[in-house]
């Protein structure tokens, strides 16, 4: 993607692919190509600085958007030395960026896309952002079928594997301690370090949403999570909880587990590109009511639950309610 984007938009220097839970738009993985020397440290900075910090174009804040697109230097109103993310790219010759969601509708962003220029260079200009405009949905929908493919490798880990992972950081973001046999669930993850350097950056994502939410007093209906496709085909869910104590004592946990069908059904739901009806109708199918029995629940008649049943049967590619149930609750949790 990054070489067919470089053929039509020029002077790109660098770029970064985002992928992002659509629930709760943390960043999940990150992909940079281009030119740019950026040390591991800055990437972990600007990473912690995506979700701790207040900034102008923050990701989320851009999925939220009308527009799901934003330049640096438009939205400080030309001048971009208020931004800190701008002040740290510019230590490795970054001036311009601009960032696009990679969106399937107006509610669900399953990606996103910042693109750089170095110093002395033009802003990105309209036709630039026609062309992110016009091939965002598509990539969207890569990365939403992504997570629709074959877990054959799913069911090859450890059996003792199923004893949750964690992670204990302190305020700097460095790991303080961890749980006997994390390294099998972070080893898993997108953006794992050999070298034990560098966390993955669901963890630091994930983490950094978590202390954000506890510094700002923030009441949360529940803890920022992130659910992880990995490259071995399963399916991880990450929480985070803040550790009070004074000084040294607090802390950030980062818990890592094998996602539940329950917790991984929603993301499938959509990613399937299932309407909200049609959804409304699996669940009720997977509790195992009748068609008499789902056309009662939702005040429909059976002959619509069975138009509801064709429609779901064709975007999911069975034919029978036993396989609808067979791969949604597959092996691949």
């Amino acid at each position: 993607m990054t070489d067919a984007l470089c053929t039509v938009i020029p002077d790109v220097w660098d770029t970064c692919w985002y992928t992002i839970d659509p629930a709760s738009l943390l960043i999940t993985s990150h992909f940079r190509r281009g030119r740019a020397d950026v040390p591991e440290e800055l990437l972990q900075e600007l990473m912690i600085h995506e979700h701790y910090s207040d900034d102008v174009n923050r990701i989320a804040d851009l999925c939220r958007s009308a527009s799901g697109m934003g330049g640096i230097h438009e939205a400080t109103g030309g001048d971009a030395r208020v931004s800190a993310r701008w002040r740290q790219s510019l230590t490795v010759g970054s001036d311009q960026e601009l960032r696009v969601t990679l969106r399937t509708s107006a509610d669900e962003t399953w990606g996103a896309l910042s693109l750089y220029r170095e110093e002395g260079r033009p802003p990105f200009d309209a036709d630039a952002r026609a062309v992110l405009r016009g091939i965002a949905p598509v990539v969207a929908l890569a990365v939403r079928r992504m997570l629709l493919s074959n877990a054959s490798d799913a069911d090859a880990h450890d059996t003792d594997e199923d004893a949750p992972g964690l992670v204990i950081l302190d305020r700097g973001f460095g790991v303080r301690s961890t749980s006997p046999g994390v390294e099998r669930w972070l080893r898993r993850l997108p953006g794992h370090d050999r070298s034990g350097d560098r966390l993955p950056t669901a963890v630091v994502a994930v983490a950094a949403a978590t202390l954000r939410s506890a510094d700002r007093g923030e009441a949360t209906v529940r803890a920022p999570f992130a659910r992880v496709v990995c490259a071995d085909g399963g399916r991880l869910v990450l929480y985070g909880t803040h550790v009070p104590g004074q000084g040294s004592a607090e802390g950030i946990a980062v818990i890592i587990e094998q996602a539940s069908p329950g917790r991984m059904l929603p993301l499938l739901l959509s990613a399937y590109g299932l309407t909200g009806r049609e959804q409304d109708v699996v669940r009720l199918v997977l509790r195992g009511k009748s068609t008499a029995q789902i056309a009662a629940c939702l005040f429909v008649t059976p002959h619509t639950v069975q138009q509801h049943l064709k429609s779901v049967f064709a975007k999911t590619g069975v034919r029978s309610r036993r396989d609808l149930v067979g791969i949604l609750f597959s092996g691949q949790y």
